[in-house]
């Protein structure tokens, strides 16, 4: 859908606020990250540390909502595979 601005005929798109195209690309390249490599016990070890440390700082399990926790969960898996990608290419 296309909107007509008032000065000139300019004209910008217009998202629904449903549109989820840009959350599932985002996703997308994740997911394609993780398929490459398996992660290791260090690896959930460290996934866990990052994760207990995001919930602390809301105060803890009771107070986020499920949103977040998938959000807590998304950064901490992908802060472990960016340090191990890092980690791969220094020692190759």
């Amino acid at each position: 859908m296309f909107a007509s601005c008032a000065h000139g005929g300019n004209t910008r798109q217009i998202r629904s606020t449903g549109n989820q195209n840009a959350f599932t690309h985002g996703l997308a390249g994740i997911s394609q990250r993780r398929v490459k490599r398996h992660a290791t016990h260090t690896d959930q070890i460290i996934r866990e540390e990052i994760l207990a440390g995001l919930v602390a700082d809301k105060d803890g399990e009771d107070q986020i909502s499920t949103a977040m926790r998938v959000l807590a969960e998304i950064i901490a898996s992908d802060a472990v595979d960016r340090l191990s990608s890092s980690l791969d290419t220094i020692l190759a």
